[in-house]
């Protein structure tokens, strides 16, 4: 749907009209604020989303003309990467969550810095290759196991102009990026598919792959390409984003509008409940008011029996998890045994990886799972208790709205990169990154020649020996494994109840308020009171015309 500037702008005034006359409208006169500051901006932003080892980095490197960004078999970093161009000069700002910690000129240095403490690195280009006002973004691979720490997709989709992702020509669309497309369905985001790698595919490979893209997936996307950064064969890579960029208007103008139509909704919400709550005189709303206030505190009293019991479950899911990461590394020692005899320096690798695969199994496998049928149960606990729970002439649909945001929210913080799950990842993979404690006293317990020791003591017990120092060792990283795992999980849960608890105050909160206003109007006069009523049906017909507005 397209639609004017104006129709928005006019829109947004409308709103902003109706909550200036009614003092519990304030939230929403400050979310209007922020919507208007969107269509203001200068920038429109464009995360570049895909698998690791999809391509992406390296077509930006083509645009910025130049090896700048790294790339690599194995993932090294998690940091996000906002690329402007058409800048004044070359510039890189490194920052760590939101302080800035250095700048440079020379994009070329970006290689030799130490980057484990960044989370974003903004870079501006002086190159014109992209219009000024194009801002990509970036992220971590979909299926790596680095946590993006502070800025992650989760982070940036919601609040995205427009998508980019990337699907490698040669893997095709992976379980992972469809799983990916499902997920972000519900943001109604406009997507645009760029398939990497072309250059090792024939012709009609690349058309059957595109047709696919098309017409098979779970969301229609604008336009797919191809490109490929071998040679850099960016040309109409070049030309979507122009054309993003020239279609900025459009694109933030329906991003806004779907926005202002939500806010529209909750408003004719609250109207509604101050009319059909005119009909009480002053006793009345008193009463409705206690019996609303006993009803909420029973309802929020029933949602923390179900929170502490979601709560429960996801840490006895984080013990299984714990519990199957120990299973999976003491599997693994008779293999450990044999590296140390016949391949001894291969040793602290192989228990490194093994460490690896094990955080993977446990946290995907078992914890993931687990979590996301948990989140779906408990949402739907709540969303039932508010229907059951009597509050009068108040609209359930006022307390059980954020049961599917909160679907949303905490499913695409597990689904995704950055999520729970990747964040224990990353934690494990940063300690392996250098030797642990308890490796280098495995290593040295063992680091005498190997030779010696069967001379020494025979072989069937340096082998017994051995295997007892790996099993040690094994322990020692369960109880690091679990000491990780349990400070993201802890978070994790403190998020969801923080969440819960905040939307549901708010949601009472404004009801209350709604209420209290209600009774004070109606101790003026009889006319002032009626006059008042009016305004109140008033504003009412103005947000209906203005989301029919929103909709043609």
């Amino acid at each position: 749907m397209k639609i004017q500037s104006s129709t928005i702008n006019s829109a947004i005034s409308s709103l902003e009209e109706v909550c200036n006359k009614f003092n519990f409208f304030q939230d929403f006169s400050n979310h209007l604020d922020t919507v208007r500051n969107k269509i203001t901006k200068s920038e429109v932003m464009i995360p570049l989303i895909g698998e690791f080892d999809s391509g992406k980095t390296s077509l930006l490197n083509c645009l910025l003309k130049g090896d700048f960004l790294p790339t690599g078999i194995d993932p090294t970093t998690s940091t996000i990467y906002e690329i402007r161009f058409s800048s004044g000069k070359d510039l890189v700002e490194i920052y760590s969550s939101k302080d800035l910690i250095e700048t440079f000129e020379d994009l070329s240095e970006l290689k030799n810095k130490d980057l484990s403490k960044a989370t974003i690195i903004k870079v501006f280009s002086s190159s014109k290759v992209l219009p000024k006002g194009i801002l990509i973004v970036d992220t971590p691979g979909l299926s790596s196991d680095i946590h993006a720490h502070e800025k992650t997709v989760v982070d940036y989709t919601p609040q995205a102009d427009a998508l980019l992702l990337a699907v490698d020509s040669h893997q095709g669309f992976t379980s992972t990026t469809l799983n990916f497309l499902q997920t972000i369905n519900v943001l109604d985001k406009r997507i645009f598919i760029i398939l990497t790698k072309s250059d090792a595919k024939s012709p009609d490979e690349m058309q059957d792959l595109m047709k696919y893209a098309k017409n098979q997936l779970v969301i229609k996307p604008e336009k797919v390409i191809s490109s490929s950064a071998k040679p850099c064969k960016v040309e109409d890579l070049k030309l979507l984003l122009e054309k993003i960029w020239q279609s900025k208007e459009e694109i933030v103008n329906e991003n806004v509008r779907k926005e202002l139509y939500n806010i529209g909704e909750e408003i004719i919400q609250n109207l509604n409940i101050q009319i059909s709550s005119a009909k009480l005189d002053t006793a009345e709303i008193d009463t409705n008011i206690n019996k609303t206030k006993k009803e909420l505190n029973l309802l929020m009293e029933r949602m923390n029996k179900e929170i502490q019991k979601s709560k429960d479950m996801i840490h006895d899911s984080k013990n299984r998890a714990v519990k199957s990461f120990e299973n999976y590394m003491l599997g693994e020692v008779t293999s450990l045994v044999t590296i140390a005899f016949e391949e001894t320096e291969k040793l602290e690798n192989a228990f490194d990886a093994g460490i690896k695969r094990a955080s993977q199994h446990a946290i995907k496998e078992v914890f993931q799972k687990d979590v996301e049928s948990i989140i779906k149960d408990l949402a739907s606990s709540i969303d039932d208790l508010a229907r059951r729970v009597d509050v009068g002439p108040i609209p359930a649909l006022g307390f059980i709205k954020f049961s599917s945001e909160i679907v949303k929210i905490f499913l695409l913080d597990s689904i995704l990169p950055g999520g729970v799950f990747y964040a224990v990842l990353g934690r494990i993979g940063i300690k392996f990154a250098t030797r642990w404690p308890f490796m280098s006293t495995l290593w040295n317990t063992i680091s005498m020649p190997i030779t010696e020791i069967i001379k020494s003591i025979g072989k069937v017990i340096a082998r017994s020996f051995v295997e007892k120092q790996i099993k040690e060792a094994i322990g020692r990283a369960t109880d690091a494994f679990s000491e990780e795992f349990s400070l993201v999980v802890r978070d994790f849960i403190a998020r969801i109840e923080t969440e819960i608890i905040e939307r549901f105050s708010s949601s009472k909160r404004a009801t209350l308020d709604s209420l209290e206003s209600l009774k004070t109007e109606k101790i003026k006069k009889v006319d002032e009171f009626k006059t008042y009523i009016e305004n109140l049906k008033s504003a009412r017909r103005s947000v209906d015309d203005t989301m029919i507005s929103l909709s043609k």
